[in-house]
């Protein structure tokens, strides 16, 4: 019995870091709306992400027969040297699949200015995050954007180590700093 409560605690202690890290990136993001270098990396991907293809330069962002609406999340997560950047793509799918997913985009910063592309590392050529459809009489109901956002950032905020100040991302793992 004793076990039980000890992982009861840790699961509720996880359940809040997840939490926490959300509210705390919200805090965050509200912040950096105002500075000039989240105001440059999302212009330029409202411009340039709807043309980047993929590693295989066959499809583009919107190609899948699959998706239905792609909405660009208004998250930014920097690396510490801000020079890189990650992007979160917001995809919503057809009505009879059971998945949606949120594709993440890196930005780097090169001869001032920011490109895109689906490449994360040279070994991973697409980093997309799936998100189980709510099932309702037997058929698939869309996720919202709102809660694909807060999946999305959720994840990118717990992928990989852990940082104890909870607003920041593993460097390491997303960009191989």
């Amino acid at each position: 019995m004793k076990y039980l409560y000890i992982l009861l605690v840790l699961f509720c202690n996880a359940c809040n870091n997840e939490n926490n890290k959300l509210e705390c990136y919200q805090l965050l993001l509200t912040k950096l709306k105002n500075e000039k270098k989240y105001n440059e990396v999302m212009s330029t991907a409202m411009i340039n992400l709807p043309n980047i293809v993929n590693s295989d330069s066959k499809r583009k962002l919107n190609d899948p027969s699959y998706i239905e609406t792609t909405l660009i999340d208004d998250a930014v997560f920097f690396n510490t040297n801000r020079n890189k950047c990650l992007l979160l793509v917001l995809q919503k799918t057809s009505k009879d699949l059971k998945l949606d997913q949120v594709l993440i985009i890196q930005g780097t910063y090169n001869r001032n200015k920011w490109e895109f592309s689906y490449d994360r590392l040279p070994l991973v050529p697409e980093v997309i995050y799936s998100v189980n459809k709510t099932i309702k009489g037997g058929k698939p109901i869309s996720n919202s954007f709102e809660y694909l956002s807060n999946e999305g950032r959720k994840f990118v905020l717990t992928a990989g180590v852990i940082k104890s100040n909870v607003c920041e991302i593993d460097n390491n793992y997303w960009f191989g700093e």
